[in-house]
């Protein structure tokens, strides 16, 4: 693996944090194109993606919609000095219009100050081209993900995704890689390094699938787990990553995930093996790396998953808060304590039920409130509504809990599909959990509500909240009901609480 040793390593030295400054000045984003001919697109969406969320996405921190004309469309957004990265998608009103081709979808595509990008929809060639300034970096990555197609790469749910892994790892960086140098001349120098990190999206999921089926062990094949684990310990075991000056490096949506899942694999495979490790991942990853805004990033990111999960121990928050030099990263770790404090008072705002009439958390006051954030397409959210009717009928003779749903969806229509007991009954996965549960919905400001922003401000689903009888938080990270097992644990705090 000396080719990604070469990129990562060559970061230590590309800039510091006056060059960036003076790289990125404060300048307007524009976004214009066309949705071509075809099936009529009703609207626009663009998402101005946030820079945490979950282990298996990142959810939008702001959503801009725009009615299309004549398929065209413009979204000018806000002067900033620092690159982000938006999402792009079309949006059907139609329901006689089936899906539309994936291209339409354009997912975590860097902009920067000054960019001015044209998008153009071809939807007889199901391809889209990019013009303008800054749009050399859309192209490659739209290339990028192309050329990645071919492998057919899927999470490793058979054996077999393991023997083609590693090979496709490589055939894929070294496209991202080398395509990437031959635009450098194109691009703006501080955007290099960002993409450079930004090539090496696989290598994060590499080590993420491997850790997540325990390097095939999963699968039951010894022979499997056997191959895997001799090529992780011969590409990745030992791969380095030098965070020195890599302010750039930060800004890159794959650099905090790439460390946390290396350190995730490196803390699975010594226990497997029987090596020493030290008391959990967080202290792994927090060893591995010099002090800096790289390692602050990471930390936050490890941060922000277990949040998440369920998993986030009061004592790892409160060493994070010591470890976090960065300001804007001290800030988000102060969000999460602020906004998931046991025993502070939760603030109280409006939701609507499937009748359109307003429910606040208030009303259940006397009640511990079992809280569910969710949004229709999330997978993980499916997971915990599989297990909730369990969890409401271990408390069925109790009067003193609510169980409270609360959809992000913005469109209601979907919602109410999504908790429709019928489609559960014929599709055998929904929303719907039980008659009792309490059904609200977030409506027009979807991710965007004020509870979702004040509560779970990274919009990372599925987010189980217990509010006890005085509208008190009583836990912000309960057992995850994503996993079976803790069940008894989840109740048993439940308990706790009554």
């Amino acid at each position: 693996m000396k080719l990604y040793k070469t990129i990562l390593l060559s970061l230590a030295t590309i800039a510091s944090v006056s060059t960036l400054k003076a790289q990125f000045k404060t300048a307007p984003i524009i976004i214009t194109g066309n949705m071509g001919t075809g099936p009529k697109t009703d609207s626009v969406t663009l998402d101005i993606m946030a820079e945490f969320g979950s282990s298996s996405s990142i959810q939008p921190q702001i959503t801009l919609n725009q009615a299309t004309h004549s398929g065209g469309f413009k979204f000018e957004l806000a002067k900033t000095s620092s690159p982000y990265y938006i999402s792009l998608h079309s949006v059907y009103n139609d329901q006689t219009v089936p899906f539309s081709w994936e291209n339409h979808n354009l997912d975590n595509y860097l902009v920067e100050p000054g960019d001015s990008i044209y998008v153009n929809y071809d939807n007889q060639k199901q391809t889209v081209s990019f013009s303008g300034k800054g749009s050399e970096k859309f192209m490659w990555r739209y290339n990028l993900r192309q050329f990645a197609k071919q492998f057919n790469i899927i999470p490793p749910s058979v054996a077999w995704s393991y023997d083609t892994m590693f090979p496709n790892l490589e055939a894929i960086t070294e496209y991202g890689l080398n395509t990437l140098k031959t635009i450098k001349s194109q691009i703006t120098p501080a955007i290099y390094p960002i993409l450079e990190s930004d090539a090496l999206y696989f290598l994060s999921s590499i080590y993420s699938t491997m850790t997540d089926f325990r390097f095939a062990a999963d699968f039951g094949d010894p022979a499997i787990t056997k191959r895997t684990l001799s090529n992780y310990e011969q590409k990745l075991l030992n791969y380095p990553m030098d965070t020195t000056q890599a302010i750039l490096k930060s800004y890159s949506v794959i650099s905090g995930n790439l460390m946390v899942n290396k350190a995730r694999a490196e803390f699975a495979y010594n226990k497997m093996k029987g090596l020493p490790n030290p008391a959990d991942t967080y202290t792994l990853l927090k060893n591995s790396y010099a002090p800096g805004r790289l390692r602050d990033k990471a930390l936050v990111n490890y941060a922000f998953r277990m949040n998440a999960g369920g998993k986030l121990p009061d004592s790892l928050l409160k060493n994070a808060l010591t470890e976090v030099k960065t300001a804007v990263y001290r800030e988000k770790l102060i969000q999460i304590q602020n906004n998931n404090q046991t025993g502070k008072p939760i603030k109280d705002f409006d939701f609507r039920d499937t009748k359109g009439k307003k429910v606040q958390l208030s009303d259940f006051k006397g009640k511990v409130i079992v809280l569910d954030m969710w949004f229709t397409g999330c997978s993980g959210c499916i997971e915990v509504a599989k297990h909730l009717p369990a969890i409401e009928e271990a408390f069925k003779s109790c009067n003193d809990i609510v169980f409270l749903s609360l959809s992000a969806d913005k469109d209601k229509n979907k919602w109410l599909r999504s908790i429709d007991p019928g489609k559960k009954a014929y599709f055998g996965y929904t929303h719907y959990t039980t008659p009792t549960t309490v059904y609200t919905n977030t409506g027009e400001l979807s991710f965007d509500h004020p509870f979702i922003n004040r509560y779970n401000p990274t919009k990372t689903f599925p987010r189980v909240m217990i509010i006890d009888k005085q509208g008190k938080i009583f836990s912000s990270s309960p057992p995850s009901l994503m996993e079976e097992k803790n069940k008894d644990a989840f109740i048993k705090l439940l308990k706790e609480a009554l």
